[in-house]
């Protein structure tokens, strides 16, 4: 069996068999002001020698403070996600996709355009169901002012294709945006609904509108990630179509 030599480079190491590159890794260290420090971890080659290149490149790393580690794997990948499984990295993120189709416009009396008013009246919905159990995001709630804020710098945004509002009661129940990603392909970046009108058919309603809007500008895929923490998200979207394309590995590195 030839014999295997990891190096050092800069930012990470590789693997070497008989002076050939046949495994890599490094990682791009990240100041978060919620999350810490942080490495987010590149990685290709060999996965069976992903352990080896991992003991080298991340001993820097955890001395300097960056213990919180992130990994993107293909949801296909079977070695990568066991390799990364084997040293104690979890799932954190789902990344999935869908075809595009026509959407069902019976579901969609409840939905109109969205504006900043109506998610500041919603409030940080996502980070209210996301700081508690069992996700534990670690990311808290924003006030309305800040919601009403960011959303008026993202209507300004070219790359948002619309962003959607849906009413029950005379009020608004529930939110969702859709980007543009490229010609290909549009995004499900943000979609939420008051957690005391859930059941009343607001997502489904907010999600059908979506598809109509992508289908209608000619793109061919439909992504959206969740927290595989949230179990709502889950069930919800896995229900809608989205099927995983890869995933987000996590560790936090006790010292």
């Amino acid at each position: 069996m030839s014999h295997v030599r990891f190096e050092e480079i800069d930012g990470g190491a590789v693997a070497l068999r008989d002076g050939d590159e046949v495994a890599r890794l490094t990682g791009e260290l990240r100041d978060h002001e919620v999350l810490g420090r942080q490495a987010w971890i590149a990685a290709g080659g060999d996965a069976t020698l992903f352990a080896g290149l991992y003991a080298l490149a991340a001993a820097p790393w955890v001395a300097d403070g960056y213990v919180s580690h992130q990994v993107e794997v293909a949801a296909d990948d079977e070695a990568g996600v066991a390799a990364w499984f084997a040293l104690c990295f979890g799932r954190q993120q789902v990344y999935a996709e869908q075809p595009v189709r026509p959407g069902d416009a019976s579901s969609q009396a409840l939905v109109r355009p969205g504006t900043p008013d109506d998610a500041a009246a919603l409030g940080d919905l996502i980070a209210q169901l996301q700081v508690g159990p069992p996700v534990w995001s670690g990311f808290p709630p924003r006030p309305p002012e800040t919601v009403r804020e960011l959303w008026e710098a993202e209507l300004d945004d070219p790359d948002l294709g619309v962003l959607l509002a849906a009413d029950l009661d005379g009020r608004p129940a529930g939110l969702a945006a859709f980007y543009r990603v490229d010609a290909e392909e549009a995004n499900l970046a943000v979609a939420a609904t008051r957690p005391e009108v859930r059941g009343r058919g607001v997502g489904l309603a907010l999600f059908e509108a979506g598809m109509c809007w992508a289908h209608e500008h000619g793109y061919r895929r439909l992504s959206a990630d969740w927290r595989s923490t949230n179990p709502l998200a889950s069930r919800f979207w896995t229900a809608r179509g989205f099927r995983p394309v890869r995933y987000r590995l996590h560790r936090f590195v006790a010292r």
